[in-house]
């Protein structure tokens, strides 16, 4: 298994994710997303990739803005 600094790791995630996305299983897109995006080693080409998926995957953009705030 790869590590979480290992940039394949997380080309792979992404390309499956955004695989779903082009399924239209955009529930589970966002889900996969949402669990990505927790992970502080996601390095940051990966994480605005994975914003731009995850406001494209959303009916409405500024819900996706609103869901993406750091809490």
């Amino acid at each position: 298994m790869a590590s979480f600094s290992d940039s394949t790791y997380w080309r792979e995630r992404l390309n499956t994710i955004t695989n779903l996305f082009n399924d239209e299983r955009y529930h589970e897109c966002i889900s996969e997303l949402d669990l990505m995006l927790k992970y502080i080693e996601l390095p940051p080409l990966y994480r605005i990739h994975a914003h731009a998926l995850y406001a494209a995957a959303l009916d409405n953009w500024y819900e996706a803005e609103v869901s993406l705030q750091p809490r």
